[in-house]
């Protein structure tokens, strides 16, 4: 009959999972041990991916209605030669809360991007402060392709209420008064959107 020292025994346990980890990990397989919290307040997105080279034009179509897809310029060292250490990071949106954002992501996964996750926007980004924003449109379905008419440069943020995705833009804080809304609003009025200047708190 063999005996096993429980000592070795345990220390053999120990090596055999810390191997499958190491295994899981040089697969690309995510642990559970990165998954993000959020608080209330965090501005959020939506990474789809990070590629070594362009991402797929055609991959990001079948997501573009549910969000901007935005793809971060090549970085420059110190000596200028471009680089890119870890791929660029390709993300979808911004959502006013986690609830809004897992919505869209089960969206985003159907689409052909199941390893996609939520981030947060910015280290910084913060909507509790937010007093103030123009609602440009509410949607039944997700589709902000619909929005072509916009003007170059509004940054659309999302939160889903009462059954339907809400879209705004111009976030503001407490050192801004509405009225300095109101130019933008008027343009997007003269769009034809039924923008409207919303009060949070």
């Amino acid at each position: 009959m063999l005996f096993l020292n429980p000592e070795k025994s345990l220390f053999m346990k120990r090596l055999t999972i810390t191997s499958l980890f190491l295994v899981l990990a040089l697969m690309g397989t995510p642990l559970a041990a990165t998954a993000q919290t959020f608080e209330p307040g965090d501005l959020l997105r939506i990474q789809l991916g990070r590629f070594t080279q362009s991402a797929n034009p055609a991959a990001l179509q079948r997501v573009a209605h549910l969000g901007q897809v935005k793809q971060e310029a090549v970085l420059e060292n110190a000596e200028g030669f471009a680089y890119r250490s870890a791929g660029q990071p390709v993300t979808l949106g911004t959502f006013l809360e986690e609830a809004t954002a897992r919505r869209v992501l089960s969206m985003v996964r159907q689409q052909g991007f199941p390893d996609a996750f939520i981030e947060k926007a910015s280290e910084v980004a913060d909507n509790t402060y937010l007093t103030h924003a123009v609602q440009v449109t509410a949607l039944k379905t997700l589709d902000v392709e619909a929005l072509k008419t916009l003007p170059p440069g509004y940054e659309l943020y999302i939160t889903y209420e009462n059954g339907y995705y809400k879209v705004l833009t111009l976030l503001h804080d407490p050192q801004y008064k509405p009225e300095n809304l109101a130019d933008r609003l008027m343009e997007l009025q003269g769009l034809g959107y039924t923008a409207y200047i919303r009060k949070f708190r």
